[in-house]
């Protein structure tokens, strides 16, 4: 369940909210979209048409077009439609990270470690300059 893109599927918000109907509601308003438009089963089983798209997306489209199971596979990574930005929803803006980590790793490997990855890069504490990550004390 990692899109070609390096996103991983079942972090993302979209994909919770197949099974968490307060989360599909908060994302359907906070989108303005229908709800059963905010629950997305990830790009690979929908053909690159996730959420209120009419189209494919167009990474997933380039990465078919190239053959290529990942984006780090391409002769071109990185490009311009792995680029971060600010009003990105947060899945977005992991993705080179991720998939610089599945070329270091494998797949398998990387699977193994997503779940403490992704729980570290929503709720993780890192200071500026470097350093562990750690995730916050519980209180």
């Amino acid at each position: 369940m990692v899109a070609p893109c390096g996103i991983y599927c079942p972090g993302c918000p979209a994909y919770k909210a197949q099974f968490d109907e307060a989360l599909a509601k908060e994302l359907s308003e906070k989108f303005n979209l229908p709800i059963e438009k905010v629950k997305c089963a990830g790009c690979r089983p929908s053909k690159g048409i996730v959420m209120a798209w009419t189209r494919p997306c167009p990474t997933y489209v380039c990465a078919e077009s190239k053959n290529v199971e990942f984006c780090s596979e391409c002769d071109e990574f990185p490009c311009i439609k792995l680029a971060p930005y600010v009003k990105s929803p947060r899945p977005h803006n992991s993705k080179v990270y991720n998939l610089v980590l599945i070329k270091k790793l494998g797949i398998e490997e990387f699977l193994n470690q997503v779940e403490e990855l992704t729980k570290l890069y929503y709720e993780g504490v890192k200071k500026h300059g470097g350093g562990v990550l750690k995730l916050p004390e519980s209180k």
